[in-house]
């Protein structure tokens, strides 16, 4: 007998994903993944880097993204 406690193949899953703060050169999403009812399963952190195309260095991020990003700063 085998006892799962994760979650199955065809178990509904709600991710959540949010951005702690504002980005500079880099950005980092927070993500929770949780189960139907409601239990945290696992949580993730990912961070990326804008870089500039020409020089390969980082940059700041385009002011578009950052203006579409900006309600979840924070959340």
């Amino acid at each position: 007998m085998c006892a799962t406690m994760g979650p199955h193949y065809d178990d509904m899953l709600t991710v959540r994903t949010s951005i702690p703060s504002k980005p500079g050169a880099r950005i980092t999403f927070r993500n929770e993944v949780l189960s139907e009812q409601g239990k945290l399963l696992t949580e993730a952190t990912v961070t990326l880097v804008f870089v500039d195309r020409a020089t390969g260095r980082p940059c700041r991020p385009p002011e578009h993204l950052v203006r579409a990003f900006a309600p979840y700063y924070g959340a």
